[in-house]
């Protein structure tokens, strides 16, 4: 199939989920994931920069920030084995900090798939994607996160939230997970602990500055 219909045809098809969705239970469209993981892990990098590019493309035809808000997400929400999220995270990331809109943005992120991962009416799929979007933030947010051991900043606060968070992927998702034979964790509050683990231990091998009397 040609790289372009295969596109145009997912991103049709998520947006009908949306319509559908909307108009049968009255979710709103923020409740929802936008793509699932078992979709974007088929994309190469190509099909993934194509859709960042038109998400960019939408937000400059509609002086809107919600593309760029969409487009992040989907960014984040496949598994990065491929390391995919690197090479294309920027094309979206460089427009939202040309707005001021990166911090809050991922503020807004958080919150979504965390919510998601904690309730009880979420799918396996949806579960495992939301996961994928907060483990995939950590590892974006971490190499700014090790230069602000002494100092939090955004990165550390939005990693410390994530933690605090103590999200797990239930039983179905685990199984969900080990069928499609992905990589395994025991979820992104676990990861964001152990890297604030990592931190408390460098600051505990720093010698203490003595005050001077």
């Amino acid at each position: 199939m040609n790289k372009k219909i295969f596109i145009t045809a997912v991103l049709g098809g998520c947006c009908l989920f949306f319509i559908s969705c909307a108009s049968s239970n009255g979710t709103t469209r923020s409740a929802e994931i936008q793509m699932s993981y078992q979709k974007l892990k088929l994309l190469d990098l190509d099909q993934m920069t194509e859709i960042m590019q038109q998400k960019v493309k939408a937000a400059k035809s509609t002086n809107s920030l919600q593309p760029l808000e969409d487009g992040l997400e989907i960014c984040l929400s496949r598994p990065d084995e491929d390391g995919l999220v690197e090479k294309t995270i920027s094309l979206i990331k460089n427009p939202l900090d040309d707005n001021n809109a990166w911090e809050p943005t991922v503020d807004a992120l958080v919150d979504k798939s965390i919510a998601i991962m904690t309730s009880k009416d979420s799918n396996p799929t949806d579960q495992l994607t939301a996961g994928f979007i907060l483990e995939n933030l950590i590892a974006e947010l971490k190499p700014e996160f090790t230069k602000q051991y002494e100092s939090a900043g955004f990165e550390t606060r939005t990693i410390e939230r994530i933690a605090k968070a103590e999200i797990e992927f239930s039983a179905a998702a685990v199984q969900e997970r080990n069928l499609s034979l992905m990589r395994g964790t025991a979820g992104p509050s676990k990861v964001a602990q152990q890297i604030l683990m990592q931190r408390a231990d460098v600051l505990k091998s720093k010698p203490k500055t003595k005050n001077k009397k």
